[in-house]
């Protein structure tokens, strides 16, 4: 099967190790200029309309916005039947295909509930440290947990066999019909934590009661909803439907305001490190999480442009996070190329991450667009500053100048006055850090959660028997 790949970035650096070897990538297409002419495995990356002489089965999207995508290469006059999104042509893969990695030394006791907690694709990043601590939730709670998921890097999958949780994988998850699903009759209730399931979570509250957890922005919400076959007509009448936060339901409602939704916070387990740093030593900024232009990264290089060079001598400034070589992770590469304070770290598991926090002194939160942010979450739980952008969800729990900082979205100056004024006023740090610590006790910690999520999974029960 010949197909042409339409998006190179971050979302298919994740994901291309299910496509290889098993289809003939002819061709890579892309709207991002700054990748034109560079080369994946010998083959060029051009324009969407440079591709449309090619012979080819479908043309995939790998993008969170498969939606204006494929509006895009019906206007170039592609048949839309020659059009796939990723979770749909693999979900056409893997169809009928379920593979279980059992947990390690299981220990199942048939007298506790069964959750099955959904994944959306599984690899290192945010959303599966999420799911960790919804894990560890559950488990707190006396739950017995498994996973399910599409897909998902062998070492995501090894880590929570190792917490004796069975891993199912399904490719056609997203779009299963009930009778795809018998498995989840084994199951007494369902979490379903993302909004690209909207496809599949009407099928499931057929077998099941179902919790639809929302904490994608506005612009993935407003594209899935849009890609998401006869969406009117699905029946969303027995599904517990909550949002993160008040931001994750009122960007779901700027799309679809018909559905009652719940606010349902996470909150995480408590593993906040102390270290003594010398005041000699240089402040630490770090800015965490896969790189990507909804995650800010080049805000903050920017920021740090700003910044005088006296300023820079006194503060490091680390990008932390899985960072692709081509498009946007190519550019945040070369902007911090210019600057020797900068340090770009990649990819960090858990256990490195723990690590890296013990040097850290503040988060930084540059995203243009984020429901609540875990990463600010675990910043305050290690008692850090965090420097928030008033965009994210996290914001409405911070007071600027007393347990954090905020600044406008997007506001390169800003953000810049913020880091200058903590590397001049460094003695605040400590009072600040600990007001953080507080907040995560307040409002985020893991005893709190979980006596929220067990409420919500007996009410989810209780209304779906009724």
């Amino acid at each position: 099967m010949n197909i042409i790949v339409f998006g190179v970035g971050d979302y298919f650096n994740s994901r291309k190790q299910t496509l290889e070897n098993r289809v003939n990538i002819v061709g890579y297409i892309d709207n991002n200029p700054n990748v034109y002419g560079k080369h994946i495995a010998g083959i060029p990356i051009v324009k969407p309309e440079e591709i449309l002489t090619s012979r080819y089965d479908f043309i995939v999207i790998m993008s969170v916005f498969a939606f204006e995508m494929r509006q895009q290469l019906i206007e170039l006059g592609v048949p839309k039947i020659k059009i796939k999104s990723y979770t749909e042509f693999y979900g056409e893969l893997e169809k009928g295909k379920l593979t279980v990695w059992f947990g390690k030394n299981l220990n199942q006791d048939r007298r506790l509930s069964k959750i099955l907690v959904i994944f959306n694709f599984m690899r290192y990043s945010s959303a599966f440290t999420l799911n960790l601590n919804i894990i560890d939730a559950l488990k707190k709670e006396g739950f017995e947990v498994s996973v399910a998921t599409a897909a998902g890097e062998v070492a995501c999958i090894k880590e929570i066999q190792e917490k004796g949780i069975t891993v199912l994988t399904y490719g056609n998850i997203h779009f299963a019909e009930s009778k795809e699903l018998i498995w989840i009759k084994n199951f007494d209730c369902i979490i379903a934590n993302n909004v690209y399931m909207v496809d599949c979570v009407s099928e499931i509250s057929k077998l099941r009661p179902i919790i639809w957890w929302l904490h994608e922005p506005e612009n993935y919400v407003k594209s899935t909803i849009e890609l998401a076959e006869n969406y009117c007509e699905k029946n969303f009448d027995n599904i517990d439907i909550c949002a993160v936060s008040e931001k994750a339901r009122d960007d779901y409602w700027k799309c679809d305001n018909s559905k009652r939704i719940k606010i349902l916070p996470i909150g995480i387990k408590d593993e906040g490190v102390v270290a003594e740093k010398a005041e000699e030593k240089k402040i630490v900024f770090a800015i965490i999480g896969y790189v990507g232009a909804i995650k800010g990264q080049d805000i903050f290089i920017e920021a740090i442009g700003r910044l005088s060079d006296a300023e820079k001598e006194f503060a490091e400034f680390w990008v932390i996070g899985h960072i692709g070589d081509v498009g946007y992770g190519l550019q945040i590469q070369e902007k911090a190329r210019g600057e020797r304070c900068i340090k770009i770290l990649g990819e960090k598991n858990k256990q490195e991450l723990s690590e890296l926090y013990k040097e850290i002194d503040v988060v930084v939160i540059a995203s243009r667009t984020e429901t609540l942010s875990l990463v600010a979450i675990e910043g305050m739980m290690h008692s850090k500053v965090c420097i928030v952008s008033d965009s994210a969800g996290i914001a409405e729990y911070i007071s600027d100048g007393e347990n954090g900082f905020l600044y406008r979205s997007e506001s390169i100056d800003e953000l810049a006055n913020v880091m200058r004024w903590i590397i001049l006023h460094r003695s605040h740090m400590n009072s600040i850090g600990q007001k953080s610590r507080t907040t995560y006790e307040n409002f985020f910690s893991l005893d709190s959660f979980s006596q929220r999520l067990k409420e919500e999974i007996q009410i989810c029960i209780r209304d779906w028997n009724s």
